[in-house]
């Protein structure tokens, strides 16, 4: 479940709106590749935001999020590449102190990086035609993770009167005035 925050002042007469959404998915192990494309879109299309950026993160250091084509010749390439990169037999420092044979899931996964961010447009990602989100598992072992979204919106506001200030004062005059904060169009 999440939450709307219609608090945060932008600029004079502009709101950012952040709708709190969190994906969950299990993984079984090392090499997998999610196509996570389809479920951030309807979370995009159920928010109450229209144009935008959402925002991704894994906590964890052994997942990643990218862009790719998600299409066997890739999702066969991508993990050989990873492999030439970071080579699972290479020597890792991180192995000789934990002995738990994910070193080389740590440097994939720093490579590649924890967060990404995609804008939207009339409720629909902007990516291109043959682009998908992707969770990669990099880690040795299956997981359950949970993937904060951040989808954000900057809008202006129907209050005339309405000038930046502290985001407790300016959601209070909000909720007095039972202001609709978000005007698209």
């Amino acid at each position: 479940m999440g939450f709307i925050l219609n608090s945060l002042p932008v600029a004079d007469r502009e709101i950012m709106t952040v709708d709190s959404q969190e994906l969950r998915f299990r993984t079984h192990g090392e090499g997998e590749i999610l196509d996570i494309t389809r479920q951030i879109q309807g979370i995009i299309e159920s928010s109450k935001l229209k144009d935008g950026v959402v925002t991704l993160f894994v906590p964890g250091s052994t997942g990643a999020l990218t862009t790719i084509e998600y299409e066997p010749g890739l999702l066969t390439d991508f993990p050989l590449a990873l492999e030439r990169l970071a080579p699972k037999d290479a020597p890792y420092e991180h192995e000789d102190r934990w002995h738990d044979g994910n070193g080389h899931s740590h440097v994939r996964a720093s490579m590649i990086g924890p967060d990404l961010s995609v804008p939207f447009l009339a409720k629909k990602l902007a990516l291109g035609t043959w682009q998908q989100i992707v969770f990669l598992e990099l880690d040795v072992r299956p997981r359950e993770t949970r993937t904060p979204l951040l989808p954000m919106e900057i809008c202006k506001t129907d209050v005339e009167s309405l000038q930046p200030s502290a985001s407790y004062k300016l959601r209070d005059e909000l909720l007095e005035k039972n202001v609709q904060v978000c005007i698209n169009g």
